[in-house]
């Protein structure tokens, strides 16, 4: 089975998980970048890599899915809020509502990973205009919260979601 990795990395928090991924593949396993990414159609498996930008993936992942056909697809991607939350369950399903029927979408996580430097300012910005409230307070405790992920921990779990649903779906091979 070919298999290819692609990624859509800001601060290179997806870069990291990308990385992290390919350990756990077979050796000859391709990874890309999104700027530099072949056409899908040469490839069975494709495992996408984004981050959130305004709920979504990034504009560059959503042009990149729309060219897939016909695939196996994994989906994993990085945000700044918790990955459980209520706001990560919105994004993933904003993410895979435009991939084709005919894919078949075999996984889907996220990870927490360190917001830009700007964010921080925007929120303080924020808090100086007003100083109660506590949606701003919030977003400031998530940045520093987040600030050193995607972590070891992060990347182990990662990992191991992913060994277990391709080893589920004999499409680990090495």
């Amino acid at each position: 089975m070919r298999t290819v990795i692609i990624y859509s990395s800001n601060t290179g928090n997806t870069k990291k998980v990308a990385m992290a991924i390919k350990e756990v593949l077979p050796r000859g396993t391709e990874i890309y970048s999104i700027e530099k990414a072949p056409d899908p159609d040469n490839y069975d498996l494709i495992l996408m890599g984004y981050w959130v930008d305004k709920g979504n993936a990034d504009i560059k992942t959503r042009g990149y899915i729309n060219k897939i056909s016909a695939k196996t697809i994994g989906l994993f991607g990085t945000l700044g809020a918790n990955p459980t939350s209520d706001h990560a369950l919105i994004v993933k399903k904003r993410v895979e509502q435009p991939i084709e029927k005919k894919n078949r979408l075999i996984f889907h996580l996220l990870c927490q990973g360190k917001i830009y430097e700007e964010a921080l300012n925007k929120y303080n910005k924020m808090l100086e205009e007003d100083p109660s409230n506590a949606g701003t307070k919030a977003y400031i405790e998530n940045f520093y919260k987040a600030l050193n992920r995607p972590d070891k921990k992060d990347l182990e779990y990662i990992k191991n979601e992913v060994r277990k649903k391709l080893n589920n779906m004999d499409l680990l091979q090495t």
